[in-house]
């Protein structure tokens, strides 16, 4: 419901600066005033719940304060918002038709301006329930660094080709400058345009990889002065779209799927449903067992359904490999019941369900030390009572029957 508000809000800010937009009005009619007013009230209540929910905790959450905060400043913003528009309808009736009425609906309006941007940032709020669009965008913000650095090296890239080229066509250039601008050539001008600079040489060299221009119209002038600068210009193109280009882009995906594998809410959002999508699975796999739908299954009922190769087929998708039919029945049976319902076999299935863990060859180890110590411990013990009661033996004090 919060996230529908959010986007509602959104589009009535783009519908209202479309009206402004299309009849050039200074400001909106007075219903979207009305509006912005409900919003700001239902947003200012929603912010007033969420400080009584979370209490003293929101400090101690860094998430949920920075949330809070932004929420508080556009609760503020939304507000002045429509002060500001009120303020400024009532200095019109005022003032109507005199110059300072129109200039001060000018400052205003800048004011306004900033403010609708800040209620704008709401949409932020969203990637606090969709997932998909949390992990897009932070995944963009955890690239920034990587395309800085990615710019920079283009920039020294695009820059030593740029001196390469700019530097044989000002020899042309230099040549031409006797002769009146009407008398040089369309290849020439073509030439003063794209590589008359340092600047213009970067820029063509730029937009020639992007997409700005196409490379063969940069390429031309260049050909007026010898293959050899088309040649260098080609080598520029393939080394960067074909190799610096595609390592980028390696690098930005290598590291949007690290940010998104670090980021713990995502983390814990995918295992959650990684959860309930295997929980799912196992119900149904737990309904094909049950062959006479009492909500239990027995011993002879596994082993007969497991004579189906679709349920053999079902069980190795969920990462389940059952060799030993009698031994997987008992592992399931906790209670040892002789018979499983839904709750062990859910609970033993995800226990059982892959690789064994870190935690279970923890367990498994800790149970071996264990054993160790108590089976060391009940040698010593038999020992000592051994050694005893051979001493007792040769001192001939061993009572006979019916004595001590």
């Amino acid at each position: 419901i919060a996230g529908c508000i959010i986007i509602t809000n959104a589009v009535i800010i783009g519908l209202e600066v479309e009206y402004m937009a299309v009849n050039r009005a200074y400001r909106s009619p007075d219903w979207f005033q009305t509006l912005h007013l409900l919003y700001a009230i239902v947003f200012a209540a929603e912010f007033a719940l969420r400080l009584i929910a979370y209490g003293w905790d929101l400090y101690s959450d860094s998430d949920l304060f920075r949330w809070a905060c932004l929420d508080g400043f556009i609760v503020v913003s939304s507000f002045v918002d429509w002060v500001l528009a009120f303020e400024m309808r009532a200095r019109e009736q005022e003032m109507s038709g005199t110059a300072s009425s129109g200039m001060s609906a000018i400052r205003v309006m800048r004011v306004l301006r900033i403010s609708r941007l800040i209620r704008v940032t709401r949409i932020a709020k969203l990637m606090m329930w969709l997932k998909a669009l949390r992990t897009l965008i932070h995944s963009i913000f955890v690239t920034l660094k990587s395309l800085v650095w990615a710019l920079v090296l283009l920039a020294l890239i695009m820059y030593v080709f740029a001196i390469i080229l700019s530097s044989a066509a000002i020899d042309r250039l230099v040549a031409l400058q006797d002769m009146p601008r009407d008398a040089w050539s369309a290849s020439d001008l073509a030439l003063e345009g794209f590589w008359g600079s340092m600047g213009d040489a970067v820029s063509t060299l730029f937009m020639s990889i992007t997409g700005g221009i196409s490379w063969q119209i940069a390429e031309t002038p260049l050909m007026g002065l010898s293959v050899a600068w088309k040649v260098v210009f080609m080598l520029y193109i393939s080394f960067t779209m074909f190799a610096v280009l595609n390592v980028m882009t390696g690098v930005f995906c290598q590291s949007a799927i690290e940010s998104a594998a670090r980021d713990h809410d995502m983390a814990m959002q995918n295992v959650m449903s990684d959860k309930q999508a295997f929980t799912r699975k196992f119900l149904h796999l737990f309904r094909m067992l049950d062959q006479d739908d009492t909500g239990l299954i027995t011993l002879v009922e596994l082993e007969q359904r497991m004579e189906d190769e679709d349920v053999k087929t079902y069980f190795e998708a969920l990462e389940l490999s059952i060799d030993d039919v009698w031994t997987f029945f008992r592992l399931l049976d906790g209670d040892d019941g002789q018979e499983i319902d839904v709750e062990e076999f859910l609970f033993g299935c995800m226990r059982l369900r892959g690789e064994a863990k870190a935690l279970d060859l923890a367990k498994l180890m800790h149970s071996h030390a264990w054993l160790a110590k108590q089976q060391v411990d009940f040698m010593m013990f038999c020992e000592e009572k051994f050694v005893q009661l051979q001493d007792y033996l040769a001192e001939g004090r061993f009572a006979p029957s019916g004595g001590r």
